[in-house]
């Protein structure tokens, strides 16, 4: 009987998950969500089962848990045809559009509006235990009792342009043209979180994971692992980028004419992940479940999945990436 070391085997272990992976992105497929798909797909977003879509000039739609045909979602959304966000948490859901931000209590089934906030175009939103935060082309409003009542956030926050929002350690992110703000809880405050290399860039949206905060520019994605104190460059392969997700390690980063692109290893390094697309701009990429979903606008497949495949992990201190397989320690 042949008695394999650790050492005999580590390396055999490696080769077969790293097949299993190889395998498995191979026979990974883009399939089509739902029939009657929404057209000019901007936004994603889902409450439990439920999978919603935001578009240009269309309203919102939904896609029921169970059922394989999408649904106008636009009862009560007076005119609001254009939908820039979702946010959900339990039971409620919000819309963030043009018009303002509209609140739903049966996924989507029906929508009511409360105050509006000034100028009305909200571009993000972010739920923040009983606070929703509506990020607007005039700055950031909050409201404490389910979008009843808005009252503005914007103490030093230089560009009032806001298109994203992440919560990170106790600190709310802001995304706008001029980089990222943040915002410590119950502060009233913000401070400008750039160094050089995310200085005036236009941020478009946000992914965190553990202790990493993700940005998505017009110059491609940016990191950071110390809340924001410092940022990297993840690399000249991606340039603009318009939506960012993550799974894990896993970071999925859908760009402008370029397609998608997937990453195991916290952005250092990226493979091109859109064989079988259409549509090579990617508007808006969530995980849902054990899927990643992303929205286009090819007046035809517009929302697509496909599964997460393979797997990776990472270390929490020192950041160091394994692709497939998680090493041994003696």
């Amino acid at each position: 009987m042949i008695e394999l070391s650790r050492k005999t085997l580590l390396p055999l272990v490696i080769a077969c998950f790293s097949c299993l992976l190889i395998c498995s992105n191979a026979s990974a497929q883009w399939v089509e969500i739902g029939q009657g798909q929404p057209p000019d797909v901007v936004c994603l977003g889902s409450s439990d089962s439920t999978l919603f879509a935001g578009t240009k000039v269309h309203g919102a739609f939904r896609l029921p848990a169970g059922d394989s045909v999408w649904v106008a979602s636009d009862s009560g959304m007076l005119g609001a045809t254009n939908v820039h966000a979702f946010a959900a948490n339990g039971g409620d859901v919000y819309a963030a559009t043009t018009c303002g931000v509209f609140h739903s209590i049966d996924t989507g089934r029906s929508w009511s509006v409360g105050n509006p906030i000034p100028n009305s175009d909200v571009r993000s939103l972010l739920i923040v235990d009983t606070e929703l935060f509506a990020g607007t082309a005039y700055g950031v409003f909050r409201s404490r009792d389910k979008a009843k009542n808005w009252t503005p956030v914007n103490f030093g926050l230089t560009d009032p342009t806001v298109y994203a929002f992440a919560l990170m350690r106790g600190r709310l992110f802001a995304g706008t043209y001029a980089g990222v703000f943040a915002l410590k809880l119950g502060d009233t405050t913000w401070t400008s979180v750039n160094d050089s290399q995310l200085h005036q860039r236009y941020v478009r949206d946000f992914a965190t994971t553990g202790d990493t905060l993700v940005a998505a520019t017009d110059s491609g994605v940016f990191i950071s692992i110390d809340n924001a104190r410092t940022w990297r460059n993840s690399g000249d392969v991606l340039t603009s980028v318009r939506s960012i997700a993550s799974s894990g390690s896993t970071l999925f980063a859908g760009t402008n004419n370029g397609g998608l692109y997937e990453s195991f290893d916290l952005g250092r390094t990226w493979k091109w992940a859109s064989r079988g697309l259409q549509e090579s701009t990617i508007w808006s990429t969530i995980v849902w479940g054990d899927k990643v979903v992303i929205g286009k606008n090819d007046n035809n497949r517009n929302v697509q999945s496909r599964a997460i495949v393979g797997f990776s992990w990472c270390t929490p201190r020192t950041h160091e990436c394994w692709i497939g397989y998680k090493p041994m320690t003696n």
